[in-house]
């Protein structure tokens, strides 16, 4: 093997911008981006758009100015050794007989993992797996959703708190709108854009009406407008259906699901009238579970209360934790963020995150923990 220089690092990351713009569309699909450089030019580019449409290299080599032959191949995922919606993708870079296939990050998938490498090198094609960089982590940050699912059969969670300065989430009376600013919520709508489902409560519904659709628009987003098609999942937690079906969550396009217990037959039958999906489950774990190996879906966001935080706090279901923090100070009488009392130890064993990023929004700060 060859290696891995400063001039692939660069096409690596060119690579990986290009699979970035798929990362709204492609799920339950990796974020997939591709590039083919012939002569120290780029002659060919692409990424995965969606789920059943060409993958990033297959993309690439129909966008190619001249022919590939002896060209290099820069993906920034191990290509696909398996028929699934599409052909393998590996068998079109053997057939455009490029000379050389660079991989930025190998592929979690049992169907994939190490097959394309080998199956490659069999036909005289060399191959070259960048080794752990900051390149390699950003492609890994891109897909952690994805390759949690393969491995764990488990999506990625994610919880969402906009909090004050002093660490609330509402007065006492319950009302929390607005704690943070205009753009810490255009940043939020991003955030569920990226999510394959969405999970809340039915007290969230009632006491909002929330509709935990990512909101996005030319103006207000950088150019991104989303079909309602590529919506998360919304799912409810409403073990004994007080929703109604008149709330605005079921009356928007996409999929939604209501996790309940209930054996009010006569509402169920509304709902599913409706196009609502019922779950009968409420244990989160279970739902979770189903999520993953049912629905196939790879990143999850809670946007929920102070009790249901505690209990994925407490049974460490959270992989990542943003909190929106404001500048407000809500007062010592308002709602904690988890709902956890007589915490007696400062090294309790419930503090398992670590700060991984800090963002400065207008007169907000989001953070980012990770386990």
């Amino acid at each position: 093997m060859s290696a891995v220089t400063s001039k692939d690092l660069f096409y690596l990351s060119k690579a990986l911008e290009l699979a970035a713009l798929g990362k709204f569309t492609t799920k339950p699909n990796p974020s997939v981006g591709c590039l083919l450089v012939k002569n120290n030019k780029i002659i060919g580019q692409g990424y995965h758009k969606e789920a059943g449409f060409p993958h990033a290299e297959i993309e690439a080599l129909n966008n190619c100015t001249e022919a590939p032959k002896d060209s290099t191949c820069y993906v920034t995922l191990e290509p696909c050794f398996h028929y699934g919606r599409t052909p393998p993708c590996v068998d079109a870079l053997i057939n455009a007989q490029v000379s050389r296939v660079v991989i930025l990050s190998l592929d979690s998938n049992p169907k994939v993992s190490g097959q394309s490498i080998k199956k490659l090198q069999d036909n005289n094609i060399t191959v070259d797996v960048l080794a752990d960089s900051d390149l390699t982590i950003k492609a890994k940050e891109l897909n952690k959703g994805f390759f949690k699912r393969i491995t764990q059969e488990f999506p990625y969670v994610i919880s969402k708190i906009a909090i004050s300065m002093d660490g609330c989430i509402a007065l006492k009376n319950g009302d929390s709108k607005w704690i943070t600013g205009n753009k810490s919520r255009e940043d939020v709508h991003k955030l569920r854009a990226e999510m394959s489902a969405i999970i809340t409560t039915s007290t969230t519904v009632i006491n909002d009406n929330a509709k935990l659709n990512p909101r996005l628009n030319n103006k207000l987003n950088s150019g991104i407008n989303l079909d309602s098609k590529y919506w998360p999942i919304r799912v409810v937690l409403d073990e004994n259906l007080k929703t109604e079906i008149t709330h605005d969550i079921y009356k928007l396009p996409g999929k939604v699901i209501v996790c309940t217990i209930s054996n009010n037959h006569k509402k169920i039958k509304e709902f599913q009238a409706n196009g609502i999906s019922i779950i009968f489950e409420t244990n989160i774990k279970n739902i979770l579970k189903l999520l993953a190996t049912e629905y196939e879906c790879n990143q999850v966001l809670f946007e929920v209360g102070a009790g249901l935080n505690a209990v994925l706090l407490q049974e460490k279901l959270i992989d990542e934790l943003v909190l929106y923090k404001s500048a407000k100070i809500l007062g010592k009488d308002s709602i904690s963020m988890f709902d956890i009392a007589n915490i007696k130890d400062l090294d309790n064993n419930l503090n398992y995150f670590k700060l991984i990023d800090a963002e400065v929004i207008e007169n907000d700060v989001k953070l980012i923990y990770k386990k």
